[in-house]
């Protein structure tokens, strides 16, 4: 398949959406195969390769809160929508084992113990949050590297912008002081 523009995934995501909506629950749910062909109108002739852009926009979906529950047996595999919360809450749960089976082979990687692993993770994702909520407050950038002055967020270019002024204003302020003391009068400005 042929790249597609960002509208032209938009709109496959969109007919997804809707073809997902004549599945709800498990009893009705869509094989894979099934639902690329009325998605691209279009077979497919590797199962994983061919398949990788439905998984993705199945994927946004998700992230965009459609609660799309998919099984991967062999022989009763598929996508649908659940159709109660016990589903999605099930659903949510394998998810939830899942990644902490991933989570304790990060941990056995690094050698250390789950739970510090975990703390570890927490502290990344509450500065990342943090950071990507910090705006600059003169510029408005969103710079890796802050410092905090009066209260407010600066970047560093801002930072030092303002550090040079300070000196500025300083030796201003100096060649006013010993302008008026060798002349009797301010300097100009």
């Amino acid at each position: 398949m042929a790249k597609l523009t960002a509208q032209e995934l938009q709109v496959r995501k969109n007919k997804l959406l809707r073809v997902m909506t004549g599945h709800i629950g498990a009893g009705s749910k869509i094989g894979m195969g099934e639902l690329y062909e009325v998605v691209f109108n279009d077979g497919y002739q590797n199962r994983i390769n061919d398949t990788k852009l439905l998984r993705r926009l199945i994927t946004e979906l998700r992230f965009d809160g459609v609660p799309i529950i998919s099984s991967s047996a062999r022989a009763d595999g598929g996508y649908w929508l659940a159709a109660a919360g016990s589903e999605l809450e099930s659903y949510c749960e394998n998810l939830k084992k899942h990644a902490l089976k991933k989570l304790a082979q990060v941990a056995n990687l690094k050698k250390t113990a789950l739970p510090e692993l975990v703390g570890q993770i927490r502290l990344e994702l509450e500065n990342s949050i943090v950071r990507s909520e910090m705006k600059c407050f003169i510029c408005g950038s969103n710079e890796s590297q802050w410092r905090m002055t009066y209260e407010k967020h600066l970047c560093k270019e801002c930072w030092e912008t303002i550090e040079r002024l300070k000196i500025f204003r300083e030796k201003i302020s100096e060649e006013r002081k010993h302008g008026s003391k060798r002349t009797g009068r301010a300097a100009p400005l």
